[in-house]
């Protein structure tokens, strides 16, 4: 049983990129403990708090579970800096951190899936992507890991440990699947509609289609400055568009979210000079998640930390930006942590703060992590 606190720190850009480094001179041997440690793992079931509320209507949301910190599945979503979240084609709802990986059905109850003690000596899996077959990705280590949360069985699906680049190289134009020389920093950030799987990769971009990757995107090095993008809370569009939170060198504002095509071309979100509903200029929004609406939208966590301030779910498209959720936490909660929450409420006043992670899947939309409770609303 995991500990709070054990294996659970504040994360930084600093932090993170000294966190995927550090795996360097560890290799197939951590990769090989991280695939055995999670083929062994015993599901077991958290609380899902104070009974299932009634399904949230189109302008509200809901909870989907509060969830007892005496569980694996209770720490797992409360640790700080979730390393990945995905919804799969049944609703399940995965978030992983250091050390395990926990699953929500969409009738709030929680799975977790933990790893060995060993497990927090290496890196954690970062990235997290669900397939239509129901098997789970993951980046480790300079490897892109295939996980089925029903058998336990792991498998490396791209990528090689002992053989990975400097993140100032410049990625190959083509490779194959088993011969690809990632950096230590390969994350998973989506499946297109067509079935290629998006891979960011310090600088680069790759899509992997029929065991072979292709490079569609890189970023040029900046002399002295870390260039290479955040691995966490980026989205891919059924059409292949990816869009990334962007790079370390930078804040991670939503002024600075890149948007790139499947053919390589960066440009910036069109936003609004203001939004009804939000403080200040929208670009100065910090953003903790992205996900991808289905279409050719995206769905934006995002709060207000400078200039006054807001925690809220954005819904761009086309140029306007719309708010769906607002946290408006009450006193309690502000002091406590807490959610005291079993109704659906008003999307536009929730009395909690929001989890920081977002992921949308059939219309629904879920926030977890950072929290002990988790939120579900319809996508407006």
């Amino acid at each position: 049983m995991l500990t709070q606190g054990t294996g659970f720190t504040a994360h930084s850009a600093a932090t993170s990129e000294a966190r995927q480094r550090a795996t360097a001179s560890r290799g197939r041997t951590a990769s090989v403990a991280v695939a055995a440690a999670l083929a062994g793992l015993v599901a077991v079931t958290g609380c899902g708090g104070n009974g299932k509320p009634p399904a949230p209507k189109p302008g509200q949301a809901a909870l989907l579970g509060t969830y007892d910190n005496g569980t694996t599945v209770g720490q797992t979503l409360s640790a700080v800096h979730p390393n990945g979240a995905a919804t799969d084609a049944a609703g399940t709802t995965y978030l992983v951190n250091s050390p395990a990986l926990a699953g929500l059905s969409t009738a709030g109850k929680g799975t977790a899936y933990p790893a060995s003690e060993h497990y927090y000596d290496a890196t954690p899996p970062d990235g997290l992507v669900a397939m239509p077959d129901g098997t789970l990705l993951f980046g480790h280590g300079g490897e892109v890991v295939r996980f089925d949360p029903k058998s336990g069985a792991a498998a490396v699906l791209a990528g090689n440990a002992d053989r990975t680049r400097d993140y100032n190289a410049t990625a190959a134009a083509t490779a194959a699947a088993g011969s690809v020389r990632f950096t230590k920093s390969a994350v998973p950030v989506g499946v297109t509609k067509a079935g290629a799987v998006v891979i960011l990769d310090g600088r680069a971009l790759w899509s992997l289609a029929a065991g072979r990757l292709t490079r569609f995107h890189q970023q040029p090095v900046v002399d002295d400055k870390d260039a290479t993008f955040l691995t966490e809370g980026n989205a891919v569009a059924p059409d292949g568009t990816t869009y990334l939170r962007g790079a370390r060198t930078g804040s991670p504002t939503l002024g600075a979210v890149r948007v790139i095509s499947p053919q390589g071309q960066e440009t910036a979100p069109a936003l609004p000079a203001a939004i009804p509903g939000v403080d200040g200029r929208p670009a100065d929004l910090t953003t903790t998640w992205l996900a991808s609406d289905g279409a050719d939208g995206l769905y934006v966590h995002a709060v207000r930390l400078t200039g006054g301030s807001g925690d809220y779910v954005l819904h761009l498209h086309n140029g306007t930006a719309t708010v769906v959720l607002s946290a408006k936490p009450t006193a309690k909660a502000a002091k406590d942590g807490t959610c005291d929450v079993h109704k659906p409420v008003d999307a536009a006043h929730f009395p909690c703060a929001l989890p920081r992670t977002l992921t949308y899947h059939a219309g629904q939309l879920v926030l977890a992590g950072e929290k002990s409770y988790v939120v579900r609303l319809p996508a407006t």
